[in-house]
């Protein structure tokens, strides 16, 4: 299971949150070989202003500053080598998605102990 949360300003161009996350649920599993099911998506709007990047706050997301901040959480027992594909995988897409400069994206990975996530009536012990 990997939750995937980002948070981010609004965007002044017309971006179709939802397919976003549809894409990035549909290849970030396909990246780790895993079912959509087993990727979730959430994304949350930072109110205008609310994000300051080097002291400098703004109204919407930009090309080149104030990157989306995103949490990848999963089950530990992924590789580094899948991390760092996933987090790649992750990146283009929202960079491609949001319309985003390259390298305009901030991701956070976190392992989860094994037996910390409960879902689908599960406690899941391993990735």
């Amino acid at each position: 299971m990997i939750l995937i949360t980002i948070n981010a300003l609004p965007h002044s161009q017309d971006v179709k949150i939802h397919k976003v996350l549809e894409v990035l649920c549909h290849e970030v599993a396909n990246q780790i070989g895993k079912l959509p099911s087993d990727v979730k998506a959430t994304f949350q709007l930072l109110a205008a202003g609310g994000y300051s990047d080097g002291g400098q706050s703004v109204t919407e997301q930009t090309d080149h500053s104030h990157p989306p901040i995103v949490t990848i959480s999963a089950i530990e027992g992924l590789s580094d080598m899948e991390k760092e594909n996933t987090m790649r995988t992750v990146a283009a897409l929202l960079e491609r998605g949001f319309g985003l400069g390259k390298g305009n994206v901030y991701i956070n990975f976190n392992d989860l102990k094994t037996g910390s996530i409960y879902s689908n009536a599960v406690i899941h012990y391993h990735y």
